[in-house]
């Protein structure tokens, strides 16, 4: 359960990284690449929480920070850095309340956390990025337009069919749509046309699909 830890306190506290590929780009013939890197999940709670009430003003416009945090999500986020913070004092790690530090420095003091950890952490990623980006997910069939994978591989080494998965948010779908390959070569992102094109395609070639975005977007 070592790597489970670590997968689930890396996704809270290290800086992902993903690649955009926007294809509504005339002049670089209709595809450009961007590199994004995004904050770590804990960090990015806490921006919006500052945001919120207006600790950050640099960050009060983003978009995914608006109408985001409500008090259920202010609450959750006192009982995380408390739950760190005693987390840290059983390990014997002075905590800062600065929650993604604390997080770091407690697991290096107990990598061998049992189950009850993991899962914990894990339900945490789960609520932040709900909160953060509320959006419905539609996988796609058939293979990456990108790299021409057919299958994508889990944390747990386990192979899975489908590897383009569409997000959108339920209250503005055709405007919101995107995809990403979630194959470990290639992490590519689309958004735009392309996005809405590959979420044509799925709804074309299967039905099902048209009766899940319908519900998802009611």
């Amino acid at each position: 359960m070592t790597d489970d830890l670590q997968a689930a306190v890396a996704a809270l506290t290290v800086t992902q990284t993903r690649k955009l590929i926007d294809c509504t780009c005339p002049q670089h013939g209709g595809k450009k690449s961007h590199v994004f890197e995004d904050a770590p999940l804990l960090v990015q709670l806490e921006e919006a929480i500052r945001s919120s009430i207006g600790g950050s003003m640099s960050g009060a416009g983003l978009a995914s920070t608006r109408n985001l945090l409500d008090p259920a999500a202010l609450y959750q986020s006192m009982l995380i850095t408390d739950a760190i913070g005693s987390w840290c004092r059983l390990a014997g790690v002075k905590p800062t309340r600065d929650a993604s530090a604390d997080l770091v420095a407690w697991h290096a003091a107990s990598p061998d956390a049992g189950e009850f950890y993991t899962a914990q952490l894990v339900g945490w990623a789960e609520f932040i990025r709900a909160k953060m980006d509320p959006t419905k997910a539609l996988e796609v069939s058939g293979a990456c337009p990108e790299c021409g994978a057919t299958v994508w591989a889990d944390l747990d080494g386990v192979e899975h069919p489908r590897p383009v998965l569409l997000t959108y948010h339920p209250e503005d779908p055709l405007t919101t749509v995107a995809a990403s390959c979630r194959s470990a070569e290639c992490f590519a992102e689309w958004q735009g046309e392309m996005a809405v094109r590959l979420l044509r395609a799925q709804i074309d070639s299967d039905p099902a699909a048209l009766l899940a975005f319908l519900r998802n977007s009611g």
